[in-house]
């Protein structure tokens, strides 16, 4: 299971849980409207966990390129 996936049907799992705790039984329209007004949230949250990544993917790319540049440079002597 993917992790947006897995990060959905946990929000599911929430708006189900505010709705008994209400004491409103959830109707198939409440829920989704719940669920649709959560969902921007859910969409934020994994474009930050993906702007963290590829920041770290592009730090290794920097070290990479600088540990070739070194290398580069000692066979150029």
């Amino acid at each position: 299971m993917s992790h947006t996936s897995h990060s959905l049907s946990k929000g599911r799992r929430s708006n189900v849980g505010l709705f008994l705790l209400s004491g409103n039984s959830p109707t198939k329209e409440s829920m989704m409207k719940n669920l649709t007004h959560a969902e921007p949230y859910f969409i934020m949250r994994e474009k930050k966990e993906l702007q963290k990544r590829l920041l770290d993917k592009n730090n290794e790319l920097l070290e990479l390129m600088q540990r070739v540049e070194k290398y580069l440079m000692r066979i150029e002597k």
